[in-house]
């Protein structure tokens, strides 16, 4: 199930984006611990994501994000969940992600990071960190080639991969 956290007003979301950059990470969740200290505690300065989201809700229902997590969760399937997680072999997965990268060239990603580019959006967002967007943007500003664009994308595709693999083998009793 999910809790039942309601939805923050984007006005208010927007001032706390606002106010996380305005400040920093670290004085934010200070401030966010007078009003959560639950969920202060749990994350780290540079988790903006989380942390806004936290003084959205807080802000917006006089309540602490903690508090909502805590309520009964709604939605939730009734049944036996089996979990399974598909695990090919490394060498498998490696090619596979090389190739999906190589046809993300073909299809566009660098005119997508261009576009992005354009936009001047704050390079702290959660889709300016997205896998190959950094190597791209390097190539396209001109300090890098596209050979060594596309080396560091793929690099980082396949350690991002690895670290799933071990957090699956680690922390998910899958069959």
């Amino acid at each position: 199930g999910i809790a039942p956290v309601p939805e923050v007003p984007a006005d208010l979301h927007q001032h706390c984006i606002d106010l996380y950059w305005k400040i920093g990470g670290t004085k934010f969740r200070e401030a966010l611990a007078g009003l959560d200290a639950d969920i202060a505690a749990r994350l780290f300065d540079g988790d903006s994501q989380r942390l806004i989201r936290a003084m959205g809700v807080a802000m917006a229902t006089d309540r602490p994000l903690s508090w909502w997590q805590q309520q009964p969760h709604q939605g939730a399937l009734v049944g036996e969940v089996v979990p399974i997680a598909m695990m090919p072999p490394r060498a498998t997965l490696y090619h596979t992600i090389n190739n999906r990268f190589d046809q993300m060239l073909v299809h566009g990603a660098i005119d997508e990071v261009e576009r992005l580019m354009a936009r001047k959006l704050n390079g702290g967002l959660p889709l300016m960190k997205a896998l190959g967007v950094a190597p791209i943007a390097a190539f396209l500003q001109g300090d890098i080639t596209i050979d060594e664009a596309t080396f560091v994308a793929k690099r980082d595709s396949r350690r991002f991969a690895k670290r799933q693999i071990t957090w699956i083998r680690n922390n998910f009793n899958a069959q």
